[in-house]
């Protein structure tokens, strides 16, 4: 019926798989959660390995880090089951209805996307008061708010898809470190015509990255954007994309990417402030994109 698929990194997955495994037997249904680690510190893996004990619960150990994309196109080829429920390790399931609510919308020709929530709290650690910031005003979405746009307000953090699709479509594993695989994913979706049903039924997202480590992975993710750019495989669904086209229609692409580097220090401040900016984090984003495209 279900396989639950989901790659480790660096995170203790003993409370979500008992969630997880909680449910799946109460639902009375085929399934698997298949736990891949890739690349963890052993002090996770460890930890993770008693898992190992649980029944219909596979958990492997990468030989070496595959990377975000190649581990979950693995994932999906070593799966039993022909629908896939893919979910990050930094998750908690916020609902006893979860896996139930999913079961009742599966559909062999259709993606069901679920959504994210974060605690409602700021944190305490300031370090990681923007990572909060950001997935509370850019990530967090009811289904209603994203259906109009499915395959811009795609993400891969929690989503079942028919294994079929996922193996005709794939994640890309030319896009290195963090961030579009989710994007593209989503567009190739468009492209091949798959629908996307959007659900209310958040994963809520725990495992914030410091200021620091979330500005290494916003590079990231901008190195691939400009890789995507640069071959092609964008389209204007993407709202950084859709301003770098205005400013190199308008012919100011040079003078933003001036501005930026005298504001870099100023921004990089107040993003590791008490009070962030996310207009500022915008700015951070599009001063290396056109960095990356000059």
């Amino acid at each position: 019926m279900i396989s639950i698929l989901i790659p480790v990194y660096n995170f203790g997955m003993e409370a979500l798989v008992g969630d997880l495994l909680k449910q799946a037997k109460n639902a009375h249904v085929p399934f698997e959660i298949r736990l891949y680690d890739d690349g963890s510190e052993p002090v996770f893996k460890a930890a993770n390995r008693k898992l190992l004990q649980l029944e219909g619960v596979i958990y492997q150990e990468m030989d070496r880090n595959l990377g975000r994309s190649a581990i979950r196109n693995r994932l999906a080829r070593d799966a039993q089951f022909d629908q896939l429920l893919f979910m990050d390790c930094d998750s908690a399931v916020e609902s006893d209805d979860f896996l139930k609510n999913y079961l009742g919308h599966l559909h062999p020709e259709k993606v069901l996307c679920g959504g994210r929530t974060y605690s409602p709290a700021p944190p305490e650690n300031r370090e990681l008061l923007l990572r909060w910031q950001i997935g509370q005003a850019r990530e967090v979405s009811t289904a209603s708010q994203r259906i109009p746009f499915p395959y811009r307000t795609f993400m891969t953090n929690n989503f079942v898809v028919p294994r079929s699709i996922f193996l005709t479509i794939g994640l890309n594993e030319d896009l290195e470190g963090y961030g579009h695989e989710d994007t593209l994913f989503g567009l190739e979706l468009k492209r091949s015509g798959v629908s996307i049903l959007h659900l209310d039924n958040p994963l809520r997202h725990i495992g914030l990255e410091t200021c620091d480590e979330f500005l290494r992975k916003t590079r990231e993710g901008i190195r691939n954007l400009a890789f995507l750019v640069q071959n092609q495989l964008v389209d204007q669904d993407v709202r950084l994309y859709r301003y770098y086209l205005r400013l190199k229609r308008w012919g100011l692409a040079g003078v933003v990417r001036w501005g930026y580097k005298q504001q870099e220090k100023k921004i990089l401040n107040n993003l590791h402030s008490d009070s962030p900016n996310l207009k500022q984090f915008d700015w951070y984003k599009l001063g290396h994109l056109l960095q990356h495209l000059r």
